[in-house]
């Protein structure tokens, strides 16, 4: 019996040794083909491999050149930021500070009575003089401008 299982598993060795054989040996499928198959693979990953290396060395010498222009570009943006900030928050309270002083020239104006306060009735005359005046210069200019440098403002 054991013979018989000896011989059983010698028999089903050589048909695996067969098969393996013809497997190895196969030009369609065989282990040279799978080998050169590999070969191929390996070559392009080759390829592959000292391409990413070119790169990586092109990559280091671009940022190594440009590395302080960079960084001092990042530096200027910060430095723009933080003033750019500090700027609009004075503006912000420059807003506020003219608000508040254009509701007090609304108040002071809303409560404006000519005939008890006679410093701003004077103000206002005077006001209105001045403005007469530039409009009696303007007219001439437009007229003669000339003669107005020359001689004045014609009465």
């Amino acid at each position: 019996s054991l013979l018989e299982s000896a011989d059983s598993i010698l028999k089903d060795l050589a048909i695996m040794t067969e098969r393996g054989r013809e497997f190895v040996e196969d030009p369609e499928q065989g282990l040279e083909l799978r080998l050169k198959e590999i070969d191929k693979i390996l070559i392009q990953v080759n390829t592959l491999l000292k391409e990413v290396t070119k790169v990586a060395k092109d990559s280091r010498g671009v940022l190594r050149e440009n590395g302080p222009l960079l960084h001092n570009s990042l530096t200027n943006a910060e430095v723009m930021t933080a003033d750019s900030i500090a700027l609009m928050a004075q503006m912000d309270a420059s807003l506020k500070e003219f608000d508040t002083q254009m509701k007090a020239m609304g108040q002071l104006i809303d409560g404006y009575d000519p005939d008890s306060n006679a410093e701003m009735k004077e103000m206002f005359n005077s006001l209105n003089e001045s403005s007469t005046s530039l409009q009696r210069l303007m007219g001439s200019m437009e007229k003669s401008p000339w003669r107005t440098f020359r001689k004045g403002v014609e009465e």
